[in-house]
């Protein structure tokens, strides 16, 4: 038999193999913290709204029409449906629902077994300018096709442990979401 030399050189060696564990273990270590097992739902539901608000001006300006967002009562929960109509002051027939607002991005609820929902995510206030709307299911934001509100909304969200996010809706169009104590 003959010896070739390339063969008995295809493997690592021990020295090589521990170093390469030793950095896994080393990026492992400090990327860890940064893993998050688990979900906080207050919190995702807070970001798709305030995002889905950001959006519905940005398509209010593109598309110079009214946008706006309600809440509508669904089987498990609220939803914040998205129309839209050629300006904030339309008549109620005129106004048609978006497709382009997924109903999983806008859907609340109090249900724990309803997959994709937002698990135990409410809405605990409504204030319209600073005022309780009466009935407080009966609200709505709208963006002109300028971007901009006739109205300040501000949406306080809890969930079943009773942390809360607020998400303030602005004159001039911004969204902000702060964590209440």
């Amino acid at each position: 038999m003959f010896y070739d030399r390339r063969l008995s050189q295809l493997g690592f060696t021990l020295a090589e193999t521990l170093v390469a564990i030793a950095v896994l273990g080393i990026l492992t270590a400090i990327a860890a913290p940064a893993i998050r097992f688990g979900t906080d739902p207050l919190k995702d539901a807070s970001a798709n709204i305030a995002g889905n608000l950001k959006l519905l001006r940005a398509k209010a300006v593109s598309q110079t029409s009214a946008y706006r967002m309600r809440p509508v009562a669904t089987a498990v929960g609220i939803s914040l449906a998205v129309e839209s109509a050629e300006s904030c002051s339309s008549p109620v027939t005129a106004w048609s629902p978006d497709p382009g607002f997924a109903l999983e991005d806008t859907a609340l609820d109090t249900s724990t077994s309803a997959v994709g929902q937002r698990k135990g995510v409410q809405i605990a206030q409504v204030l319209i300018d600073s005022v309780v709307p009466s009935p407080s299911d009966n609200w709505n934001i709208c963006y002109n096709s300028r971007g901009l509100t006739n109205q300040t909304l501000e949406l306080t969200l809890k969930n079943d442990r009773n942390a809360k996010r607020k998400i303030t809706v602005f004159r001039g169009g911004g969204v902000d979401v702060k964590v209440l104590p």
